[in-house]
């Protein structure tokens, strides 16, 4: 059985800043940030648009991030405002909430940057460190979307937020050393060996490290705990609805889509050196919208690095790092494929809200999925599911039957697999969540409960940008909070009173 988390008080916040400055010295130089009141929590320091690396700009597309210089120390940076998004698609707000921060729309490539939170609380020692990787789709992450100070404040942690390289400029591939692929992950490892590096200039303690991350940015922490690179740079993990596995994550095949991309932007060269040596020279804008318009998917690759192995078979074989690990979905994670159908403008949609589906229906919206994560025809398999999840689920219709099957699909049976692969190899202790509260404030159609990114609005504490929450709603955030800075701080989620969070073990599914 999963554990629930139903719980449920405080009051709504809202953020300000003071004009009062702080100035922290790091490797990237001395950072000015401001000091932030969050409505009645108290006090946090931020310090936003930090640089962790070079400016991957000019010959630097599509290669590794290079080290700040030791020069950069000495310069002075106003870090009281983010830095621009990399270069991405625009964004959905439905796709995760409208309450998150996407007024802004400045993107750049010289955008690798980090912010850091850091709480104003009374502690003895070091803080622990959260890392949170964003990503929806490896199109999409931004950092600023995020706001960690509420997690800070009650989590009483210092919180990271990255921004990396995605799309064609963080996942192009042409297999040379300058265009490699999977550079938006070696961004992320860049991002933490500066936390390792400087997080104790800010009070935090560089040994207590959490790496955490929502679907993609869940998918990268899968993908680094499994790798065989053997630097240490976290010691936890916390991965909400995403474990990279399949074809529908890893590309076998990088060139097709490098090329493919290169005949659009007129860079098709007999040479993969010249093709690549004209594609670093395309304007970013025109790059990403020949991407956008050719329906080009980049995505991680196996490097024989970072990667050599998908992180299921890594982990089955215990050949992953030696952390301790929390995994958490939602009730409903099948709302990812409706949003989906939604931005295509499927007759599938609007047949699901008013659960007017087929069993015609159904058989072809399966075989696209399997198909779209496999990347193969697998008649046969679609036959299997279509058996399976009309018997499992044959009580609650056909709409039922559609959304646990994607949500299953994509991240639930993952995430459950996962969970129990580690726990054999007990090399860390495992917990396991399953989110099931619907927001008082959702969007999604109403015979859907917890969504796809619910769990991160109230962990992170982002529900208290909204006006109105119910107090069991401010409580629930609250104690997610809490238990995920326990976590941070002493490897175990449970709090001291009533929330005794027990470990994964295969008989008790916890």
């Amino acid at each position: 059985m999963r554990l629930a988390l139903v719980l449920a008080l405080l009051s709504a916040s809202s953020v300000f800043t003071t004009a009062s400055d702080q100035s922290v010295q790091t490797s990237s130089g001395l950072l000015n940030g401001v000091r932030t009141k969050v409505s009645n929590l108290g006090y946090v320091r931020q310090f936003l648009g930090v640089p962790y690396a070079q400016s991957p700009i000019g010959q630097l597309r599509f290669a590794p991030p290079f080290a700040l210089g030791e020069d950069a120390a000495s310069r002075r940076l106003d870090s009281s405002r983010h830095g621009p998004s990399c270069y991405q698609p625009p964004h959905m707000k439905e796709v995760i909430s409208e309450i998150l921060d996407t007024d802004s729309e400045e993107m750049s490539e010289d955008c690798l940057t980090l912010n850091v939170y850091v709480p104003e609380v009374k502690v003895t020692d070091r803080l622990p460190v959260i890392v949170w990787l964003p990503g929806e789709g490896f199109d999409y992450a931004m950092a600023r979307h995020f706001d960690g100070s509420y997690l800070a404040l009650q989590g009483k942690v210092i919180v990271v937020t990255v921004n990396y390289r995605v799309s064609a400029f963080g996942f192009l591939s042409a297999l040379t050393a300058d265009a490699p692929g999977n550079v938006g992950l070696l961004d992320q490892r860049m991002a933490l060996k500066w936390v390792k590096r400087n997080v104790a200039h800010f009070g935090g303690n560089p040994g207590k490290v959490t790496l955490m991350g929502r679907f993609t940015g869940s998918m990268s922490a899968s993908i680094h705990l499994a790798s065989p690179i053997k630097e240490r740079l976290f010691e936890k993990v916390v991965l909400q609805s995403g474990i990279a596995v399949g074809d529908y994550v890893f590309d076998s095949a990088p060139l097709n889509v490098t090329s493919k991309l290169a005949h659009a932007v007129g860079c098709h060269r007999d040479s993969v050196a010249d093709m690549v040596s004209c594609l670093q020279g395309v304007p970013a804008a025109e790059l990403l919208n020949n991407s956008l318009r050719t329906g080009l998917s980049f995505r991680p690759i196996f490097d024989g690095e970072l990667i050599v192995e998908e992180p299921m078979a890594a982990v089955k074989k215990g050949r992953h790092q030696a952390v301790d690990v929390i995994i958490g979905t939602n009730q409903h994670e099948g709302s990812l494929c409706l949003l989906t159908l939604q931005h295509l403008q499927s007759n599938f949609y609007n047949r699901l809200v008013k659960d007017q589906l087929t069993i015609e229906d159904l058989d072809e919206m399966v075989r696209y999925h399997v198909h779209d994560f496999t990347k193969n025809e697998h008649e046969a398999l679609a036959k299997l599911v279509l058996h399976e999840y009309r018997y499992q689920h044959a009580k609650e219709g056909l709409r039922s039957q559609y959304v646990h099957f994607c949500g299953d699909m994509y991240i639930a049976a993952q995430a459950e697999q996962m969970a129990r692969l580690l726990s054999q190899h007990k090399r860390g202790s495992v917990y396991l969540y399953q989110f099931a509260h619907r927001p008082s404030f959702s969007a999604q159609p109403d015979f859907l409960g917890a969504a796809h990114g619910d769990d991160v609005l109230f962990s992170m504490g982002l529900v208290f940008k909204q006006r109105h929450i119910t107090k069991q709603e401010a409580l629930l955030s609250k104690r997610m909070s809490l238990s995920l800075g326990s976590f941070a701080l002493k490897s175990n989620p449970s709090l001291v009173d009533d929330l005794n969070w027990p470990e994964y073990n295969q008989e008790s599914q916890h």
